[in-house]
């Protein structure tokens, strides 16, 4: 699965909102999480984070004005689905949550996600060492950006569009 949002360069467990448009004009965007938070939020969705790609808005070149003076942009992130969610070992929060909290056994139905086939989709992307979380197996997000920025296309034959109606 690949997640993509805005987010804000940011080490602490942060979302900020769009109040009066001050991170963007485009008025459908309302939050944006820090990377730690997303990063945890997938790890507590049983989506284990194995790569990604950064591009800082400084680097867009859009008719949307992106106006915040923070470090902000847009982050696409592969996931693959786990059995089970993803503590750091001193997280016993998020253990117990998974455990006791009603929103979370009560409104996602993990029955109906545990019964989905599992599927081995290769993924052959080489992930340097330093960039993993030793105690998860999950890339850390905040320490890959630097080396997983990439910068807008030059050129639309640069580009790759994948559209939600493509089919392979």
């Amino acid at each position: 699965m690949i997640v993509s949002t805005n987010v804000v360069v940011d080490n602490a467990f942060t979302m900020q909102f769009n109040n009066a448009g001050r991170l963007q004009e485009e008025t459908n965007t309302f939050w944006y999480l820090s990377v730690p938070t997303l990063e945890y939020l997938l790890r507590y969705l049983k989506l284990a984070p194995i790569d990604c790609l950064y591009i800082s808005h400084r680097e867009i070149k859009s008719s949307v004005r992106y106006l915040t003076d923070v470090e902000s942009g847009y982050l696409s992130v592969v996931c693959r689905a786990k059995d089970d969610l993803l503590p750091s070992r001193e997280d016993d929060w998020m253990r117990k949550s998974a455990q006791q909290s009603w929103e979370y056994t009560g409104l996602i139905d993990w029955n109906f996600c545990s019964r989905q086939a599992v599927t081995q989709v290769p993924y052959s992307a080489t992930i340097e060492k330093n960039l993993l979380k030793d105690d998860t197996g999950t890339i850390d997000l905040l320490r890959a950006l630097p080396t997983r920025a990439i910068r807008e296309a030059q050129t639309s034959g640069d580009a790759h569009v994948l559209r939600l109606a493509d089919i392979s």
